[in-house]
């Protein structure tokens, strides 16, 4: 085993040097040379360091080749080594940050598409108290270690495919080791704990810099969407969505052009039979309004439904509407409600800017940037995901 002090040099280059690609890249050269100014081991010329860079990253693909034989689109499940998505990789003061490998804890992606995950690095020489060495054989990865005292939340859309899997009895004692640290299995393989000038002290700085940088990213992303009320879908784009609809149910049309998924959820329309019989009643102004039932990023099921109006009310530049809806199914506070309004000449379908939304009761409230007053015609969708 090589000394600490050339791992923690050679763990500095894997975090937080550029490879190949981005040094090659015409694009990056600024941040390269501000890179090269300040980085010990990149202060030379660059491409000199290409061929080492070429082998080195051919020796990562074979150690981690099982990648090329799982499927992309596995469900993410604890226990699992992935990487965090390149789409992430980025400059940041001047040094190039690549994603770590890391290892599911959690899963919670089919409801608030988040996983708790655990840092992980390959070159056991720098494994210290709290982390747990695992063998080739234990990984199905290559030899690492799990920084049991190094945990954080990423969105799960930016997870790469799976790489190795631990078996439940393993997964059972990273568990236990992030709960209690001092709670080792009894197959466990101590590292020697940490002195006054340990490098490995040096090293958890740059893995807790490193995984600052990709998790702030994550969860920003993640705030976004949930701003944004995004609903996950399969589907990647709108026709794709009205396909899945007519694949239910025959004779689903939308009667507006539409650029967005949710704009197609919101605007699609199902054949007159399968909304309720309006009640003949004259002073009771409803709309059309339909249930969708989403299970594992999949339209499974649609219902139609009726909602009634209570009010729309111009304010300055815009108009609400108010009203509820009849006929809720179980567990509506599962859902996300949806409220678009069709434009004069039937060309478009705006989504509401504002809404609130009481699942308990079915009462709501959508607004909407529009000088009209009169003549609007809204459609209401409620989103229910599992």
């Amino acid at each position: 085993m090589h000394s600490r002090k050339l791992a923690l040099a050679m763990a500095k280059q894997h975090r937080q040097c550029p490879p190949p690609d981005i040094i090659q890249d015409p694009l990056q050269q600024d941040q390269i040379k501000l890179h090269c100014s300040i980085c010990p081991y990149c202060s030379t010329d660059l491409s000199s360091d290409i061929p080492f860079w070429d082998k080195f990253s051919q020796m990562i693909v074979k150690k981690y080749s099982k990648a090329g034989v799982t499927e992309p689109d596995i469900s993410i499940r604890p226990g699992q080594f992935r990487r965090i998505t390149y789409g992430l990789a980025g400059w940041k003061d001047g040094f190039y940050y690549s994603p770590p490998l890391i290892l599911v804890l959690e899963s919670n992606e089919s409801r608030s598409n988040t996983a708790l995950v655990a840092q992980t690095f390959h070159d056991i020489a720098l494994a210290g108290p709290e982390d747990l060495i695992l063998s080739a054989e234990q990984t199905g990865c290559g030899e690492l270690f799990v920084q049991c005292w190094h945990i954080y939340t990423l969105k799960a859309d930016d997870l790469e495919p799976p790489l190795g899997q631990i078996n439940p009895d393993i997964f059972n004692g990273v568990k236990r080791m992030t709960k209690n640290h001092n709670d080792l299995p009894d197959w466990v393989l101590m590292p020697p704990p940490l002195t006054e000038q340990d490098p490995r002290k040096y090293f958890r700085e740059l893995e807790v810099d490193t995984g600052y940088f990709f998790a702030s990213q994550s969860v920003g992303r993640l705030i976004e969407d949930l701003e944004h009320h995004r609903i996950r879908m399969v589907y990647s784009s709108p026709d794709q969505v009205i396909q899945a609809f007519n694949e239910k149910i025959d004779g689903i049309f939308c009667p507006v052009p539409v650029d967005t998924m949710e704009e197609a959820l919101a605007a699609l329309e199902l054949p007159e039979e399968y909304y309720p019989l309006a009640a003949a009643d004259k002073d009771k102004k409803t709309v059309a309004a339909k249930f969708v039932f989403i299970q594992n990023q999949k339209i499974m099921d649609l219902k139609g439904a009726e909602a009634e109006i209570y009010s729309v009310t111009p304010l300055s530049g815009r108009v609400a509407v108010s009203g509820k809806i009849h006929g809720l199914p179980e567990n509506p506070d599962e859902s996300t409600f949806l409220c678009s309004l069709f434009s004069e000449d039937y060309t478009k379908a705006f989504l509401a800017e504002k809404t609130e939304w009481d699942p308990e009761q079915g009462f709501f409230y959508a607004e909407f940037s529009t000088d009209r007053v009169s003549d609007l015609d809204f459609r209401i969708t409620l989103v229910f995901e599992t």
